[in-house]
């Protein structure tokens, strides 16, 4: 089921077969990750030159803190699920021919987090797979996806629930909420930065 949050913006729930979800889930469970810290200065700068309403300004320092498996996007499992699953529903989502992937394997725990952001300037469309089970509202890790001044698209993160961003039709400022120390599992991702053909 697709559902339609906002034009450039689609969540589609059990996204791919369930028992291959559980198989690409079991490969993050048990991967060596790389703990990756990010502190940038100047990147408010960039990203929001003008003065914009409840976003950070130019003097704020831009935060993100996750595990990475450089292993995992190297998987055979995880490949030939973005190839086979993944690709032809976020082409037929967003009517585009992906023609180079960045694919990311994502570990969130107690304070992991992504302060706002675009990825407009590394590719064309964005997609998250969440792989965590029984997700709770109160245990953090929830995206929120600018609309405008005032509001935004918030979505937790449910197992086989796929998010598409089209960042040709639209910047989208977004971020991730940080983890709470009372989380009861790691929020799991796999997050792919997409180019496409004009």
């Amino acid at each position: 089921m697709t559902q339609d949050l906002a034009q450039p913006l689609k969540v589609i729930q059990d996204s791919i077969p369930t028992d291959i979800a559980y198989q690409v889930r079991a490969e993050f469970e048990t991967a060596d990750y790389d703990k990756i810290i990010q502190e940038r200065t100047r990147q408010f700068a960039r990203e929001f030159p003008e003065p914009l309403p409840n976003m950070p300004g130019a003097d704020e320092i831009y935060y993100s803190e996750c595990y990475r498996s450089k292993y995992l996007e190297n998987s055979p499992l995880v490949l030939e699920t973005f190839n086979q699953h993944l690709k032809p529903i976020i082409e037929a989502e967003t009517n585009k021919v992906i023609i180079d992937a960045d694919l990311r394997c994502y570990k969130m725990t107690e304070g992991g987090h992504f302060r706002i952001h675009r990825d407009s300037n590394r590719s064309d469309i964005g997609f998250i797979l969440y792989l965590s089970e029984n997700w709770k509202w109160d245990w953090g890790g929830l995206l929120l996806v600018v609309q405008d001044d005032d509001t935004a698209t918030v979505t937790i993160p449910k197992f086989n629930q796929l998010v598409i961003m089209d960042h040709k039709y639209s910047q989208m400022p977004h971020c991730v909420t940080p983890i709470t120390r009372f989380a009861k599992e790691p929020r799991f991702i796999l997050v792919g930065f997409l180019r496409s053909k004009d």
